[in-house]
This record gives C-alpha cells, structure tokens and sequence, in this order.
C-alpha cells in the first residue's frame, strides 16, 4: 500500500483556535516584558557597580579612571541593555508559535485532553496521508473527527493562564522593584555623588571625584658639579612639563611633592609607586620637612630609584585617597664634548727658527697638550647637543692656590669657542675646567676639566768633548774637540769661552754643521803668539762651549753652556812621567787579563774531565727481610738522583762562569787598547817628541791587542757559547773541551808576547828615567863646580 497526501477535509472550530490564539499573546506578552525587566535589572546594576568601580580606587589612592575605560563602561552600559532586552524579548517576540507546538504545550500542562487537541490540529493541516482504500480513509476521517469533538468537550475545563510558569517573572520584577527602591534612595541619600557620576559616566565628563587632599610635583631637584675649590653646594630644579620630566642617565636627584595645606587636610606622609622600563618597581615613602610656606607643605624623596637612574622611570604619587595621574621620568644624553681642539698663534721667536714656519693651526686636543712659551690659544669644542651656556674656570699655575672665578658665555648651537691665554712666563701650566648646560637646562653630570702645558723654550745643551787629549797639556799642544749642541727649536750661534788662570774670558766664535755638530781643533801657541792668552807653564787653561736661541719673550736670553773643561799647561816632560804612569796601570791590568785567562782555562779543563759513574757499594750487606730491602735499595736510588743532579749543576755552572770571564777579559783588552791609543794620540797632539815610542805602543801594543780581540777571541766566545748549551743536555765532548783549550792557549801566548813587549818598553822608560837622573845629578855636580871656583877664586883675594 502507498501513501500520498491529500488535502484536509474539515477546519477546528473556534473553541480550540481561541484557546491557541491566547496562549501565542500570552507569550508574546510574557517575553517582551521579561526582556524589558531584564534589562532594566542589568542597567541597574550596572550602573551603580561601573560607579563604584570608578570610586573606590578614588578612596584607595589610586588615579581617576581615564575617559576611554568610563567610555567602554557606557558602551557596555548600553550593549548589554540591548542585548538583553533584544535576546529575552524581541527575539523571542517574533518566534512563530504554530498550533501543532501550542496544543502540545496545553497538553502537558492539561494530561485530561488524552492528546485529542494535538491530534484534531494535526487533522486540520492541510495535507494528511492518503491510502489506496477508500474504506480506511473513511475510518480514519472518523477517529479524527472523534478526537476533535472530544477536545472540544474537554476545552472548557481548561485555563490558558496556567500554561505558562510566572514564577520567573514575578522574581525578575520583585528584584526590579526593590533595585529601584534601593536607587532612589541612595539618589536621595547621595545626589550630589550620584550627579557627579551620572556626569562622569553618561556625559563622559572628566570632572575629578573630590579629595580630602591636594598634592603637587615640583620637580626633580639635582646637583650643580662643583667647581675644583668650590664647597657650597648647588641644586637645580628640573620642572615636569606634561607630567614628564628629562634627566641625564645615571643621574640622580631629589623628587619634591607639595601638599596644600589649605586642602580639608595636610597628610602625614606620601608615598610614590614607581616602575622602571625593565619592568622592575615598587613603592617608597617620601620624607617631610619642617620648612615650606603658608600654602604648601613639602615632601622630598632621596635615594631609590632616583639615586643613579638607567633606565626611563613612571611613577605615581599618593596620599590618603589622592593618587596623582602618572609621571614620567624620561633619560636623555649628558652633555658631552665630543672633539676638542687648539687653535694656536705661535709666538714670534718660533718665526725665526730653522725649523720651518710656524704658522697658526688648530691641534687636537691630548690630554696634557703641550705648547710652546707665549702661544695664544683658543679653545674649540664640538658637543653632542646643542649647548644654553657654558660656565668655565680659567687657572694657570700661578693662582693654584688664588680664588677662582666663575665666568659665564652664552651658547647658541653645539660649538664652544672659549679664549684661553698667551702666556709668556714659563712653569704656568694651564687649567680649564668647564660646565656645561644644554638647551633644555640640563647640566651636565661632572666638570669637564683639561690643562695644558705651557713648555718652556729650552736652553741649548751643549755636549764638549775633548779627543785624544788629556787634562794635562803643553804650552804648544793642539787640542781637538767635538761640540754637539741641541735646541728644540734651534740655535742661533755658537762659540768657545776659555778662561787663563783669573783672566777675563774669551770668546772664539764657532761654525756648526747641519747636525749640531762642531769638530775643530784648539791651536794654543797661536793663541799665545796672537797674546789673546797668555799661556804658560803651571797656568790652569778652563774652556767650555756655549751656544744661544732665537729666544725673545721679556729680557730673558737662553744660553747653554757644556761643563767646563779644565786643562793643566805642563812641561813637556812632566807630561811623558805621566803618561809613562799610565802605560804602567794598562801593563798591570794586562796582567790580571792573563790570570784571569788561566784560571778560565783551568776551570774548563775540568769541564773535558771523566764524571765518575754512579753505582752501588759492594761491600753494603744484604738485608734478610724483604721489607729492608726494599727501604735500602729506595735510598740508594734517591742518593744517585742527587748526585747526577749536582754533578748537571756544577757542569752548567763551570760553563756559564768560563763565559762570563771570557767577555769579562774581552772588555778589559778592548779597554787597554783604547788607552793605549789615547796615550799615543796625547803624544802626538801635545807635540812631543817621541816617535819610537809612539811606534811601540800602536805596532806592538794595541794592533796586536786588537788583532787578539778580533780574531781568537771571536772564535772563542762561540765555542763557549756552545759548550753551555751543551752542558745543559749532556757532558760537553772532549773535542768541544779542547777546542776551548787550544783557543785559549793561542790567546795567552799573544797576550803575553804583549806584556813582553810593555815590559821591554817598561824597562827602556827606566833607562830614560836613569838618564834623565844622571843629566839632573850633572846639573847639580856643574852647579857645585861653579860655586867651588868661584868660592876658590873669592878665597885668594886677603878680607879686610
């Protein structure tokens, strides 16, 4: 059997469309006056719960809430007003209620209908199942119709009113009514706070809540740098401009807050509540002072955070129910300089130098600059940010200890010209200190202090230097000198002073080359025969070089003078005991040369010796027990140990001392062979005639001294050299040890076929010395002879 649809037969009668009509008004009614009381219950309560969410912070301390948070308070306000009223009743108003859901709802709350109600609605839709078989059409027509008359039977029994549960209702507008009882007596209680927020809150009004107190940020209060000698202390007070403030990072200060103190009260104390950028706070009391005026009472607060701030800083001051709107402490850059220079105006003895111009420049700044005598300069600085004005303190070295004065130029822009000074005294070092203030009024963090030297024209330095001459001369010698003379900034002329005995001085002036350097020779009979000076035996001849500079500043003149040479005019042959002295001294030191030598030799002989090996006695007993052997034979190995190792010492140190003789006697020959030739050349330029001599001295003295030096003695020193390297691995070899040997043996037999010959030439100086004593007893025996004849000759003649 299929099913189709066919159209209904018959309509329900108006006694049970009525009682469906109702209940849709009902609800209709029932949803738009719950939506209403809902959102009246809603608007109430948020009212007064946004109110005391924008006061009770007030009586905490805290800030008043900004105009964006009262502002979403009424939009929520409003939104939620809607909401409730759009979601519980108007949307619920325009729901369709058919009569199928209708009859249900009777139904449930009326089980005597037995379902008739539902199913006469669902007979009378429009469309209802058809079968094939006219005959079960008709006997479902007539259940239907059965079940509508027996709904329409029962329809007077029922209540509409009583589907729908009130309950809900009722307590939605109980709380209603007593919400608005409450508002309109707290409206009567309060109107003036309920006026100032429905100000604050409907008219989105910034009108601050009142307060019992009133509290004011100054500023921050910070430290002036002191001057060097300065010991009053200065503050200055850097203003919150738009609640923020600027101060040089890791800068400290003092925050000052004042309270009115014709506010309904004066709090005992306030406190800030801070937090740095990092994200790091907390809270800090500030103090009272004693001090203040009628209006105001002060607070200060010292240390942290503002002991020495890094980082951008907020805060908030607060006191009793006042809480200030937050501050800011923002960090900016000190200012610095960045660059400094000089520019300097040379002084005019620098002009005339040698040296080149001096023309002005401008220098770079070093720390302790240094500038010549009687330079002007000025001092040009570059800061990092544009300046206000700049305190400075000018002191050079001779008001160290004078009171200073605080000088003040207005800045515009980042650059600093500041005169300084043109000394023409020297020792006057210079100190700048300075303070600097830049655009905004921020003072830098310290004194910024510099100096420069003032640098004294030097006097010449003058070097003399005799060369082959010695303190004592002839009355005819040549004396050669070198002269080097330095000046930093030049010399202007040079010349020689000699002084006779007590005689006036005498200046000989003098050529340099472009070195500095003077090389002449000194002719003393010229000077004698020109009768400049008047040289003689037994005078005392003092001669020094001296030389001056372009220098100018004052009435001072720099002259340099070396230290003075002071040289004795002997008899010629006075001048040979001398130097015979002297050859004598080198033949002693000679002498001890070749001790020395030997005893090197000596010590390296036993360097090439056999080192005994180490072993064991045979005639030690053996110990039984195994624990004594052991003990004994631990001895034994710890004694052979040291012994190897004072044996490697001693080796290391034989060798180290053979070398350290050898250039030890390398020296002293070097220092023989320069006399030698010093006592030669003394010969020579005081004109004495002694060709044989000199002969001796340089063919058999020092060339072969020299020719010693240069040759075995090279040869010996790196064979030492390399035995001590040796010796500090192993027992140098005896071929190395030989080496040595022989090498030193050859210098020991020319060192004392030199003595030979100093001694041959000793020897030949006691002949003169006989020579000259049997000449000197000649004069006397002639000089006695003489006054015997004339004694004799005096004799003959009769006294009266």
């Amino acid at each position: 059997m299929s099913l189709v649809e066919s159209p209904s037969p018959f309509q329900l009668p108006d006694e049970l469309l009525a009682p469906l009509h109702r209940l849709r008004g009902l609800i209709h009614r029932y949803v738009m006056l719950q939506g209403l009381v809902v959102a009246s219950l809603f608007a109430i309560v948020s009212f007064w719960i946004f109110g005391w969410c924008d006061y009770l912070p007030i009586k905490l301390g805290a800030n008043e809430s900004p105009r964006v948070a009262r502002g979403i308070m009424l939009a929520i306000f409003i939104l939620g007003f809607l909401h409730f009223f759009a979601r519980m009743g108007l949307m619920k108003r325009w729901v369709h209620w058919p009569e199928s859901s209708l009859s249900l709802l009777i139904e449930r709350r009326f089980p005597s209908l037995e379902s008739s109600l539902s199913t006469a609605v669902l007979g009378a839709s429009k469309k209802i199942p058809k079968s094939e078989d006219p005959e079960l059409d008709r006997l479902n027509w007539s259940m239907l119709a059965g079940s509508r008359d027996f709904a329409v039977s029962r329809m007077g029994e029922i209540q509409v009113e009583r589907v729908l549960d009130w309950s809900p209702l009722r307590w939605q507008t109980t709380c209603l009514a007593i919400l608005s009882v409450a508002s309109l007596l707290g409206i009567f209680m309060q109107p003036a706070w309920t006026s100032h927020w429905a100000k604050r809150f409907f008219a989105l009004s910034d009108e601050p809540w009142p307060r019992k107190v009133r509290l004011l940020v100054e500023g921050i209060e910070m430290d002036i740098p002191s001057f060097s000698g300065e010991t009053d202390r200065q503050r200055y007070l850097r203003k919150f401009v738009d609640r923020e403030a600027t101060i040089a990072k890791g800068r400290g200060g003092v925050l000052r807050v004042v309270a009115d103190r014709e506010a309904p009260r004066v709090p005992e104390y306030c406190s800030v509540y801070y937090r740095s950028e990092d994200g790091t706070g907390g809270r800090a009391n500030l103090r009272r002072l004693a001090t203040g005026t009628k209006e105001w009472e002060p607070f200060v607060l010292e240390g942290p955070p503002l002991e020495s701030v890094e980082q951008d800083i907020q805060f908030s001051v607060a006191a009793e129910d006042l809480k200030l709107p937050r501050h800011s402490i923002r960090l900016v850059e000190s200012p610095i300089i960045t660059s400094l220079a000089l520019q300097v105006e040379y002084p005019s003895y620098l002009q005339r130098t040698t040296k080149g111009a001096y023309l002005p420049e401008k220098l770079e700044y070093r720390n302790g600059q240094r500038i010549p005598q009687g330079t002007g300069v000025v001092l040009v600085a570059k800061t990092n940010k544009p300046l206000q004005r700049v305190d400075y303190v000018i002191a050079n070295g001779s008001e160290a200890d004078a009171k200073r004065t605080v000088s003040t130029i207005e800045i515009t822009g980042d650059t600093i010209e500041l005169p300084i000074m043109q000394v023409n005294t020297p020792n006057h070092n210079t100190a700048i200190e300075l303070r600097l203030w830049d655009s905004d009024g921020l003072c830098a963090d310290r004194i910024l202090q510099y100096s420069i030297a003032v640098v004294e024209d030097e006097t010449p330095r003058v070097d003399l230097i005799l060369n082959g001459i010695g303190t004592a001369v002839t009355p005819n010698a040549t004396i050669p000198f070198v002269s080097q003379i330095r000046d930093d900034h030049g010399t202007r002329s040079t010349w020689l002073e000699m002084v006779l005995n007590e005689s006036a001085p005498l200046r000989v002036d003098t050529a340099m080359n472009a070195e500095g350097k003077i090389e002449a020779k000194l002719e003393l009979e010229q000077l004698a025969a020109s009768r400049q000076l008047p040289i003689a035996i037994n005078t005392t001849l003092s001669m020094t070089m001296a030389a001056d500079d372009h220098f100018d500043l004052g009435d001072l003149k720099h002259v340099g003078r070396a230290s003075p040479i002071q040289l004795a005019i002997v008899k010629p042959d006075d001048l040979s005991l001398l130097l015979e002295k002297r050859e004598l001294a080198m033949r002693a030191r000679l002498e001890q040369v070749i001790g020395e030598m030997t005893q090197m030799r000596e010590l390296t002989r036993k360097i090439g010796e056999p080192e005994p090996t180490p072993g064991t006695d045979e005639k030690q007993p053996v110990a039984n027990e195994n624990e004594a052997a052991t003990k004994e034979n631990g001895t034994q190995t710890k004694s052979q140990t040291e012994n190897e190792e004072s044996r490697i010492r001693l080796r290391q140190l034989r060798t180290q001392q053979s070398s350290m003789q050898a250039s030890k006697s390398e020296g002293e020959l070097r220092g023989i062979a320069r006399e030698i030739r010093q006592i030669s050349m003394e010969l020579v330029n005081n004109k004495i005639d002694s060709k044989d001599k000199r002969e001796r001295l340089e063919s058999k003295v020092q060339l072969p001294i020299q020719v010693v030096v240069e040759g075995p003695y090279s040869i010996l020193q790196k064979d030492l050299k390399e035995m001590e390297v040796t010796a500090l691995k192993e027992q140098p070899s005896r071929e190395q040890v030989l080496r040595v040997l022989n090498t030193t043996d050859d210098i020991l037999v020319k060192l004392n076929e030199i003595l030979k010959n100093m001694i041959e030439l000793q020897d030949f100086n006691e002949v003169l010395d006989m020579v000259r004593d049997l000449i000197d007893d000649q004069e006397k025996l002639l000089d006695a002879t003489k006054k015997e004849q004339k004694k004799q000759v005096i004799d003959l003649f009769p006294s009266k």
